[in-house]
């Protein structure tokens, strides 16, 4: 395979190449292997990758998550055809979710050489895999409220300067999406802009879906979750082996945690996650649940291992420092936590993040009353509660995450009332919030 074959799309930094190849395997439990993503410091030019965990209970291994660079291949194939050899005869392919940068190898369970390998994949996940239909769809629900084209407009033409130094930049294939980009006014134009985003997604970024497979997949029905107790606490989900997948449905509906009972292992998948809500179909009250469950359990010696899809001791630290923004706490600089204090106080870590997150962001909206999303953004800016602080450090382009769809989420999820005057959307918080914990 050629290098520029190794990325995920022609237009990556090439010099990418030698940084995924500083990427680690670690066995991090006995036959739990984790495969180092990436997290770059420019979103497009730099396409992040999530962590891959292969884990194995006897004649079954358990693969969560591909990647998004086809960089990972040889290295997934490596550990898969290790655990074959020693007797493995059933490979189970399972996503934290379908949001891009975790599926795009998802087709090399069949090149593993295993006597059964199946796709599994929660039923109201199946349309976040379809990236382009789900990215476009989710910002057609979020602009009843506000416009996310205006905060992608100027990446797509970034982007394109930055084509324009490879020589696949002339391909006839990316013509129409380059043309589309280019004809963006300078005052913003929202259809345009929708026109030059899809485009983009099908032209350039996602042109090829098949190795995600989604027509491959086996549904796990919501109707046939079953209730589990671990440390007297509960979770749904469906069992695989011994390991049980907990539909939490936080960063995306059908998003799954592992939790694995023997290493007392938890994977949280982008559940525990800086950026969180990205999209409008994030539901940001689950994980603040599926935090405070965990850290229930981590409290009652139930989990020893925490790891999730975007904690890396390499990468994290350095895209902070390239942004200028300080890390809450050391302990989103590690690879996993380990051990029973650090891994409550990593869940803790989390539930404080996304509780002040909320709080802070309905306090700023009952202090102005009712008013457009932007108008609560400035409002929400002006606080100095430290979460807050540190969410306004992460903004697009450089990572998929905006105060704006925070408030509309949060609001959203409070049963604010909604207004049209004229072109302004206007919300107001209810009086008295829906939330139990607030």
């Amino acid at each position: 395979m050629k290098e520029k074959q190794l990325l995920c799309n022609p237009f990556c930094n090439p010099a990418m190449i030698q940084e995924l190849e500083k990427g680690r395997i670690m066995e991090i439990a006995p036959d739990v292997w984790e495969i180092e993503g990436f997290a770059g410091t420019m979103f497009f030019i730099e396409p992040p990758s999530g962590n891959i965990f292969i884990l194995r209970d006897g004649d079954l291994v358990l693969l969560m998550d591909t990647g998004h660079h086809p960089f990972y291949r040889e290295r997934i194939l490596g550990i898969l055809k290790k655990f074959r050899e020693e007797g493995a005869r059933e490979l189970v392919l399972v996503m934290s979710h379908g949001h891009w940068d975790h599926g795009k190898n998802n087709d090399i369970i069949y090149e593993a050489g295993y006597e059964k390998a199946r796709f599994l994949l929660p039923e109201n996940e199946f349309p976040t895999l379809n990236i382009p239909a789900h990215m476009l769809g989710d910002a057609a629900k979020a602009v009843e409220y506000f416009d996310p084209g205006r905060l992608v407009a100027g990446g797509f033409k970034v982007f394109l300067q930055w084509a324009k130094n490879f020589p696949e930049y002339g391909d006839e294939c990316y013509r129409e999406a380059w043309a589309l980009i280019e004809a963006l006014p300078d005052e913003y134009d929202s259809s345009k802009t929708r026109v030059a985003w899809e485009a983009l997604l099908t032209k350039v970024l996602c042109p090829d879906l098949r190795s995600y497979l989604i027509d491959r997949a086996e549904p796990l029905t919501l109707a046939s979750r079953e209730k589990r107790t671990y440390g007297g606490v509960e979770f749904t989900g469906w069992p695989v082996g011994r390991f049980f997948l907990i539909h939490d449905a936080s960063q995306s509906p059908g998003h799954i945690c592992i939790y694995d009972p023997k290493h007392k292992l938890m994977i949280t998948g982008d559940a525990t996650l800086e950026i969180n809500p990205p999209f409008f179909d994030c539901d940001f009250g689950a994980c603040i649940d599926i935090c405070a469950k965990c850290l229930m359990l981590a409290e009652a010696g139930g989990i020893l291992i925490a790891a999730d899809c975007h904690r890396t001791s390499q990468w994290w630290p350095r895209s902070l420092g390239a942004w200028g923004v300080k890390p809450l706490d050391p302990l989103q600089f590690v690879d996993y936590a380990r051990g029973t204090g650090e891994c409550a106080a990593f869940y803790r870590l989390w539930l404080e993040y996304f509780r002040s997150l909320r709080e802070e962001t309905l306090l700023a909206a009952s202090r102005i009353g009712e008013a457009t999303v932007p108008e609560i953004v400035a409002e929400l800016s002006k606080s100095q509660d430290r979460n807050v602080v540190f969410k306004f450090g992460l903004r697009l382009p450089n990572i998929p995450s905006s105060p704006e769809m925070l408030v509309t989420r949060v609001l959203v999820e409070s049963g604010a009332a909604r207004r049209v005057e004229g072109e302004r959307i206007l919300l107001k918080a209810p009086e008295k919030w829906n939330f139990k914990n607030v």
